[in-house]
C-alpha cells in the first residue's frame, strides 16, 4: 500500500501539487458551498488527506536517504536505483535553466555498465522528448590493460568500445538531434575506485578488489570490479557524500583531461599523453 501511494502521490508531480491547492481552496471556502453539495467537501477532504499522507511518506524517504547507508551487492543490484536517479534528474531539468543531465563514468572496462548505458539511456530519452543527456565515459585503454597482463579486462574494454560504436549507429537520430552527446576517454591507469556520477549530485561508488591465489585455488590473482559492493552517496547526505563526490570528480577530471585518447561522435583524436606511473 505504501509503495502504491508513493507511486501515485509523487512530490515531483506538478499536477498533484495543483490538485492539493485546489482542494485546499475548496475546503477553505466550504462555507459558501450549498448544503446539498456537502459530499463535495467530504470527497475533497479525503483526497487531500491521501495526498498529505503521500507527501509525509516521501519526506520520510528523503530523510532516510540522507542518514542511512545505501549499498548494493554488485552493479546488477543497483541498476534500478541508477535508472530512477537518472530519470529523476531528467524530470528535474524540466524546470531548470540547464536542460542537460550529465552522467560521468569512471570504470576499468565498463564490463557491466556498458549494457545499462547502451540500453537504458536511449529508452529514457525516448520516454522524455525534451530531455537532453551528456555521457562522459572514462575507461582504461585496452593496450594498457594488455601490457599489465589483464587480457580478460582488455577484451571487456574492446567489447565496450564496440558497444559504444554500435550505440552511435543504432540511435543515430539521438546524436544528430543533440538529445544525446557522448565522449569516451581512455586512460593509462588501473583505478581503485569506479562508479557513476549523476549531475555532481548522486554518486554510485564501487571499489576494485584483487582476489589472490589461495583465496580461490582455481585461478591466479584476478580483478573484481562490478561484482563488488556499490554505495550510493548524495551531495547533501550526512555520510560524507560531498567529500566522496568531490574526490570522484577530481579523478574523473584527471582521466578526462589527460586521457591518452578521446572519442567523440564516432571520431578519434589524440590528446595529451602523460607519462605512465
Amino acid at each position: 500500500m505504501l509503495d502504491f501511494l508513493k507511486q501515485v502521490i509523487h512530490l515531483r508531480s506538478s499536477i498533484i501539487r495543483w490538485v492539493a491547492i485546489v482542494l485546499t481552496v475548496v475546503l477553505s471556502l466550504g462555507f459558501i458551498i450549498p448544503p446539498f453539495l456537502s459530499e463535495v467537501r467530504i470527497a475533497a477532504a479525503c483526497v487531500l488527506l491521501v495526498i498529505l499522507v503521500g507527501m509525509i511518506i516521501q519526506i520520510a524517504d528523503n530523510v532516510s536517504l540522507l542518514v542511512s547507508e545505501i549499498r548494493f551487492e554488485g552493479f546488477e543490484h543497483c541498476r534500478d536505483a541508477l535508472f530512477d536517479e537518472i530519470e529523476h534528474s531528467i524530470r528535474k531539468k524540466k524546470i531548470t535553466r540547464d536542460p542537460h543531465t550529465r552522467v560521468r563514468v569512471v570504470a576499468v572496462a565498463m564490463r557491466y555498465s556498458s549494457n545499462f548505458i547502451c540500453d537504458k539511456i536511449p529508452e529514457l530519452l525516448q520516454q522524455y522528448p525534451t530531455a537532453k543527456l551528456r555521457l562522459h565515459l572514462c575507461i582504461a585503454a585496452p593496450d594498457f590493460l594488455r601490457k599489465k597482463g589483464l587480457e580478460d579486462w582488455a577484451a571487456y574494454a574492446d567489447t565496450t568500445i564496440e558497444a559504444i560504436a554500435q550505440l552511435q549507429k543504432r540511435h543515430k537520430e539521438l546524436f544528430e538531434s543533440g538529445k544525446l552527446k557522448l565522449e569516451l576517454h581512455k586512460y593509462h591507469n588501473l583505478s581503485q575506485w569506479h562508479g557513476l556520477l549523476i549531475d555532481k549530485d548522486t554518486l554510485f561508488l564501487g571499489r576494485t578488489h584483487w582476489v589472490m591465489k589461495g583465496e580461490d585455488e582455481n585461478r591466479d590473482a584476478f580483478l573484481n570490479v562490478g561484482q563488488e559492493v556499490y554505495r550510493m552517496f548524495r551531495w547533501s547526505d550526512t555520510r560524507g557524500g560531498k567529500e566522496r563526490i568531490e574526490r570522484f570528480y577530481s579523478w574523473y577530471k584527471y582521466y578526462k583531461d589527460y586521457a591518452i585518447q578521446k572519442e567523440e561522435g564516432g571520431e578519434l583524436r589524440m590528446k595529451l599523453k602523460v607519462k605512465e606511473q
